[in-house]
């Protein structure tokens, strides 16, 4: 399925305070910058499509994911959107999760 981004005018939101405060009590770091709210920018961004207040289609920006590297070696992503914060894994294993 092909994505129309074309279509969406995108804005830009500064996260709330509560959301810095947030980012920086959840005890990681993004690529050993502090946990400032102000590290570097994500690798992805995540957008949400909405609609502003004429009706027109927009993409709101929600988060974002960074490519990191674990201590072995692995890489893996870091989603965060708002508040929440997941790990997101290469499938590389045949079959599904329970494998």
């Amino acid at each position: 399925m092909e994505e129309k981004i074309e279509e969406f005018e995108e804005i830009e939101e500064s996260p709330s305070g509560e959301q810095e405060a947030s980012s920086q009590n959840r005890g990681y770091s993004r690529d050993g910058e502090g946990s400032s709210g102000s590290g570097p920018r994500p690798d992805f961004r995540v957008m949400q499509p909405d609609r502003d207040k004429d009706g027109n289609s927009i993409l709101k920006n929600v988060g974002g994911m960074w490519k990191k590297t674990s201590k072995n070696g692995n890489e893996f992503y870091v989603l965060s959107i708002g508040r929440l914060s997941l790990l997101v894994f290469k499938n590389d294993k045949q079959g599904g999760f329970d494998e």
